[in-house]
């Protein structure tokens, strides 16, 4: 029986710092879409609203 290295084993972090290490990158792409995301909704319903203002 050979036996070959467990890499698979890798893929689970097994202290709060390995899980941390492997969560940051991912959390920041998050963060910055849903932050990008809520000012591009911020900028079409002020563009709407002063659309309405102005064309009435």
């Amino acid at each position: 029986m050979v036996r070959g290295s467990n890499s698979a084993a890798l893929e689970f972090p097994e202290t709060a710092e390995e899980l941390r290490l492997k969560v940051a990158e991912p959390n920041r792409d998050m963060g910055r879409t849903l932050a990008i995301g809520a000012l591009v909704m911020f900028f079409i319903v002020m563009t709407t609203v002063v659309t309405i203002v102005y064309a009435l």
